[in-house]
């Protein structure tokens, strides 16, 4: 075979470079001299050899402008970093899993290849990293031998890591991940920043989002590569979990491993307190407070450890798990604020593993606390939120109250309250900054709401208070109330139908009080005095004054504030201080305000007794400047001081009851029995004999203590009450009257009051 020819090849007279070399890319795009080009085409026309060489003029051109314009490399792809994070002296951050080492001193030590120098060093070189995946891992209190005499197989595990949690390193997967919180996960705001720069395992809003993993990739086509290489990461490493958990949950129960996967920030949960349960909001994610044998190693250590402290004995049950639950809830002072507070879960279970049911838990998600438990709290919202401005209420304390009755009427005021209580000083808890948990922040709420007649939507209406402050008009004092025990007032308008009185009477009355709720016009030349209704009901006892009183709020529909002379006192500065703070709340709360048995401020004013001269001054000076309704009781009318006549709207006798009278108060006590549906009465025996009832000289409270007593001896007797029950007591009670009359020369109460000018 011939050698090849080596001698320099003669340039192109074109080019001027070599045969089949272009001046753009060498060895790239290869060309032939014109010379090749005919004796290859000797048979080719002019003509297509010079559309050749145009079309070789074209490429060389593009060849040119190519060279000039070099593409563009695309970026590289977004990629992921895990760092294992050591808790040794130095906090060795390494690129690679750690493994077992063993020290001097035969412990057991972490040791890890590949440490960095600087993180931030190592970022910043590596900047196409996405995210970055921090594990810690902790070094076991215990030494290799006695951890391996521990293990049933005596090999070491390889070290798991203690703890978890994602770095966002791109602007890209940061911005795109807002957009994945908002859409499929539901994060409101605030919450926003707990996820952005930290994202602590188990990735739960991954969980709560992953279903809607396509639909907002294609909404994020620049940031779809950052998005994919997250989610992928996360259903990679904890898909498995995610199932196991949401197959536990779905038969409603938990274990220790799972717990913290029951709980995402902005979640409503629930602290099961009695009547005093209570709504928060999420702030972050629970943090283990106290942890037994949360991995396998550490538990088989400590049953080995156990075991042989106490020889077979099986190791010792309900280990508890302690989680510190970071929230905010709405108080209310008058005005609505957040308040943080740290809740506490127990988790109590023999195992790690040990499934207990959600309900156990004291404090549980929303989601799984039942529909009843839900629907109470989210009344408990409205009811409180129509409290915030002043309303009367009736409160059902239940029978385990002892100190509230059914159906006792309160007013709420907490403008009141705070100015009554809270004015010039700070409440035990304001002052205590620590008692306003994490954060110490009281942020006010609904600012713009408050005017608003509808309360808020969920969640937030699960989150308020469980009890309030309110006044018992009874009682006189302030009380917490439970929400979920208070109702609207049922106002007994037929009770004024039942008021046994002359019928011009209850005319005159009612016509009274509609005139006054109608119209609130002052005819005074003084502005602001004598606007009031006040209304003088005079005669003996238990001929229904008390009776027209409550009929008479009833009707009006406002709260009725009974007062007595033993809550005023008896100094006149006192007097006078009791009575405007009664008549100032009166006014306040539209109250029809009773002055019960009020003789001692109505006697007339005489030279000798200058105290009494003073409460009575008192007395007149009130009323005079008093603007609501005000009713007196009396039964000493005939000592009345000539200057209330003036000052009384309407004077009202009540005489002792006839036999017709008391026939009605017989009947109406027992229809209203029959309306209670009152068991084991016999209604058709006692409603034949009201007659003979009737004949008997009773007042109206004589007539329902007998009955009181009446079905105390048929349930002792273990019978129906019937009109033999009604009869005994009544002959029973008589002989008393009968004897404490014969005392008084056989004169009656009523005609010693007479004689004596009292009435």
């Amino acid at each position: 075979m011939p050698f090849p020819d080596r001698s320099r090849p003669s340039k192109s007279p074109v080019t001027g470079l070599p045969p089949g070399m272009s001046s753009v890319y060498p060895n790239t795009y290869p060309t032939q001299p014109t010379e090749t080009l005919a004796q290859t085409h000797g048979n080719i026309g002019e003509s297509e050899l010079v559309s050749q060489l145009l079309k070789r003029i074209d490429d060389l051109e593009r060849g040119v402008r190519t060279s000039e314009h070099p593409p563009v490399q695309s970026p590289s792809p977004p990629r992921f970093q895990v760092l294992h994070v050591l808790d040794d002296m130095e906090r060795s951050v390494c690129l690679q899993e750690p493994t077992w080492t063993f020290g001097k001193d035969v412990g057991l030590k972490l040791k890890a290849e590949l440490p960095l120098m600087d993180v931030e060093t190592y970022l910043r070189k590596n900047d196409d990293i996405s995210f970055l995946v921090y594990k810690s891992y902790k070094t076991p209190k215990v030494s290799a031998l006695e951890l391996a005499e521990s293990l049933e197989t005596g090999v070491l595990p390889a070290p798991e890591p203690s703890d978890e949690s994602i770095r966002i390193m791109s602007e890209e997967l940061r911005m795109a991940l807002q957009t994945f919180l908002r859409s499929a996960c539901s994060v409101e705001e605030e919450q926003l920043g707990f996820f952005l720069h930290t994202l602590p395992a188990p990735y739960l809003f991954w969980y709560r989002g992953r279903s809607k993993r396509q639909t907002l990739l294609h909404q994020l086509p620049k940031q779809q590569a950052h998005l994919e290489l997250l989610f992928d990461w996360i259903e990679r490493n904890y898909a498995t979990k995610f199932d196991q958990f949401h197959e536990m949950i779905s038969r409603g129960r938990i274990s220790h491993a799972f717990t913290e996967y029951l709980f995402f920030p902005g979640d409503v949960v629930v602290n099961k307190d009695g009547d005093k349960t209570k709504a928060y909001r999420l702030i972050e994610m629970p943090a283990l407070r106290r942890t037994l044998g949360r991995r396998h190693y550490l538990q088989e250590f400590e049953k080995f450890s156990r075991t042989r402290s106490m020889g077979n004995e099986r190791p010792r049950a309900n280990e508890a798990w302690v989680w510190e639950v970071p929230c905010w809830t709405i108080v209310y002072d008058g005005q609505f604020h957040r308040r943080n507070e740290n809740l506490t879960l127990k988790l109590v279970a023999e195992s790690h593993d040990e499934e207990v049911d959600i309900s156990e838990l004291n404090v549980i998600p929303l989601e799984f606390v039942g529909t009843i438990l839900r629907a109470q709290l989210a009344q408990r919202g409205r009811t409180f939120w129509s409290c915030r401005v002043k309303r009367p209420i009736s409160y059902n304390g239940g029978d385990e109250d002892i100190s509230h009755t059914d159906g006792e009427r309160y007013v709420i005021d907490n403008k009141s309250y705070k100015k009554l209580h809270l004015d010039g000083q700070k409440s035990k808890r304001d002052q205590d900054p620590a008692s306003l948990g994490i954060g110490n922040e009281r942020k006010p709420l609904f600012v713009e709401e408050m005017d608003n007649k509808e309360p808020p939507q969920a969640p937030d209406i699960y989150l308020f208070p469980p009890t309030i402050p309110g006044f018992s008009l009874r009682r006189k004092l302030w009380a917490d109330l439970i929400v979920d025990k208070i109702v609207d007032i049922a106002w007994n308008k037929e009770a004024f139908k039942h008021l046994v009185a002359d019928d011009k009477t209850k005319e005159l009355v009612q016509a009274l009080v509609a005139d006054r709720i109608s119209s609130e016009r002052n005819t005074d030349i003084i502005q602001g005095k004598g606007n009031g209704l006040i209304i003088l009901l005079h005669g003996g006892p238990g001929t229904g004054k008390t009776f027209t009183a409550e009929s008479v709020a009833e009707l009006a529909e406002k709260p009725l504030y009974p007062v007595t002379c033993g809550d005023i006192g008896t100094e006149p500065e006192q007097v006078e201080r009791y009575l405007e703070s009664v008549l100032y709340l009166g006014n306040l709360w539209d109250c029809v305000v009773l002055l019960d048995e009020a003789d001692v401020f109505l006697e007339e004013r005489g030279i000798a007794d200058l105290a009494r001269n003073a409460l009575v001054s008192v007395f007149l000076r009130v009323l005079e400047y008093y603007d609501g309704i005000l009713i007196l009781t009396s039964n000493r009318v005939g000592t009345f001081d000539e200057a209330f006549k003036s000052r009384i709207s309407l004077a009202l006798h009540y005489p002792n009851f006839d036999q017709p009278q008391r026939c009605r108060i017989w009947r109406n006590f027992l229809n209203r029995l029959k309306a209670l549906k009152e068991p084991d009465i016999d209604f058709d025996d006692i409603e034949w004999n009201i007659p003979k009832l009737a004949n008997e000289d009773l007042n109206g409270r004589q007539i329902r203590n007998a009955i009181t007593i009446g079905r105390q001896l048929a349930k002792f007797q273990k019978k129906e009450l019937s009109y033999t029950h009604l009869k005994h007591v009544v002959e029973v009670a008589g002989q008393f009257e009968t004897y404490v009359k014969g005392t008084k020369e056989n004169l009656s109460g009523e005609e010693i009051a007479r004689a004596a000018g009292l009435r």
